[in-house]
This record gives C-alpha cells, sequence and structure tokens, in this order.
C-alpha cells in the first residue's frame, strides 16, 4: 500500500527503517543482558572495578559482547540486502517495461553531477558525441591522497580528545615499572603510552574528577566527550563534503560512495 501511494523511495526508506528496528531489539537484548552481568559482578565480587583497571578478571564477556556486535553488524547488512531483493522482486523494480519491449534497471541509471569540472572537452569515439572529460590519474594519483591526508590528521584529532577524556576519567591506568605477577616473579610493564599524568591526577581520591567524592564531576569528561563527538561529527560533515567536491567526481553514485567510505572511518574510530 505504500508503494501505491508514496512509490519506491518512500516504500524502501519505511522498509529499511523497520529491518534496523527488529535488528536494534536484537542489540539492545545483548546490551541488556552485560549490563546485568556487570551489575551482579559488582555486588558479588569485590575485586570488582572498572573495565581497564588490569586487575579485572571479567573481560571475557566483554569480549564476547563486543565481538558479537560486529558480527551483528555484518548479519544486519546481509539480511538488508536480501530484503532489498525481495523487495525489488515483490514490486517488480528490477525491469519495467518502456513500450519498446526493452527492459531498464533502475540501479543501471547514471545521475550526473551538476558540480562536475572538467579539463578538456573530447569526442567519444563509441557515440561520437562530445563530452566533458577529466583524468582519473589527477583524482587518484594527487587528490584523493591529499583528502585522505585531511582525514587523518582530523581523526588523530577526534582520538587525541577520546584519550584526553579517557586519562581524566582515570581509566588509563598508570602501571608501575616492577610489576609482580606472582611471588616468585617480577616482570617490568612499562607505563601506557597513551597515560597522561596530569590529568590522570584529576581523577584520584578527593581530586575534581573524582566519581566517589564529586558526582557531577565525575561525569563532566563524559559529558565533555560527548559534546567534542557531536560538534567533530558536525563539522566532519562539511570537511567530507569539501574533500569530494575537491575530488570532483562526475557521477552521484561514485560521489556518494566516496562520502560514505569517508564518513565510515572517521565513525569508526569515534
Amino acid at each position: 500500500m505504500i508503494f501505491d501511494y508514496f512509490g519506491e523511495e518512500i516504500t524502501f526508506y519505511f522498509a529499511f527503517m523497520n529491518h534496523y528496528s527488529k535488528c536494534l531489539g536484537f542489540g539492545a537484548l545483548l546490551s541488556l543482558i552485560y549490563y546485568v552481568y556487570t551489575k551482579l559482578q559488582a555486588v558479588y565480587c569485590r575485586y570488582y572495578l572498572d573495565v581497564c583497571h588490569p586487575d579485572r578478571r571479567d573481560v571475557v564477556p566483554l569480549l564476547v559482547f563486543s565481538v558479537s556486535i560486529l558480527f551483528g553488524t555484518a548479519l544486519f547488512i546481509k539480511f538488508w540486502e536480501r530484503r532489498f531483493s525481495y523487495l525489488h522482486m515483490k514490486y517488480n523494480l528490477f525491469t519495467h517495461g518502456d513500450g519498446t519491449g526493452a527492459n531498464t534497471t533502475h540501479n543501471n541509471k547514471i545521475e550526473a553531477r551538476k558540480e562536475f569540472k572538467a579539463d578538456m572537452i573530447v569526442k567519444n569515439k563509441i557515440t561520437n558525441e562530445f563530452e566533458k572529460f577529466y583524468p582519473r590519474w589527477k583524482r587518484e594519483l594527487i587528490k584523493q591522497p591529499l583528502s585522505w591526508v585531511v582525514l587523518l590528521l582530523f581523526t588523530g584529532f577526534s582520538l587525541f580528545c577520546m584519550v584526553v577524556c579517557l586519562n581524566m576519567e582515570g581509566m588509563v591506568v598508570r602501571v608501575d615499572r616492577h610489576h609482580r605477577q606472582t611471588d616468585s616473579t617480577v616482570t617490568n610493564r612499562p607505563t601506557p603510552a597513551l597515560h597522561i599524568a596530569s590529568l590522570h591526577r584529576l581523577s584520584e581520591d578527593g581530586r575534581i574528577f573524582d566519581k566517589r567524592q564529586h558526582l557531577l564531576g565525575g561525569y563532566l569528561p563524559k559529558i565533555l566527550y560527548s559534546v567534542v563527538v557531536m560538534l567533530c561529527s558536525q563539522i566532519f560533515q562539511v570537511v567530507a563534503t569539501a574533500l569530494n567536491d575537491f575530488e570532483n567526481y562526475e557521477i552521484m553514485s561514485e560521489y556518494n560512495k566516496n562520502f560514505t567510505i569517508k564518513r565510515i572511518f572517521f565513525e569508526f574510530f569515534q
């Protein structure tokens, strides 16, 4: 019914949102199980600390949870591809008659970008028509590497903000140079490279970010990081668009594909 009234795009939008909502339910259930487990650990395990503490022994459930989410994401994409194909077949969208008996594939429609800037006009040897031309080597050897340099710098700044906030929370624990593993062995364990002592001290007993002494101050690093992530996402949207325009793609599908790759790369490290 939605297809009859609103067309193809609205139908696939609601189909995807329905599929996405169902998959989020499984993720929420898995998160609830892990949350209950950690709360039980907090009650019944006297050695319960935080996730990054070196003495913590329940990292296996966290690993299982993370891997499950990772594989769940891959399954989400695969099941959506099946659903997408099913809807195409159901509404007969792979082919449609044009009055000549020929079939036109929707996926093969090429939408040219109005912003595309050509270096020259050349004659197509097949159609004998003049068309815009831009050398691929300029894009692949010059513009794309420059774009990725900017992208890496921006991602590095985002990671630096994350490290700062983790140190402010006391999550990056300093390890003594001589760490006794057993009664008979002593091993050298250097302090983590991401440890920033001046920021970590702010989370120690009685300091401003100590959760046991200051309830609001203990959550302040998380709040600051959330604001930083939101601002970085907004700024990155503008930066990624500018980089894509700089790379000068001719068709929208290629433009959108490269924009999505940049977005996924950045979001992965946030």
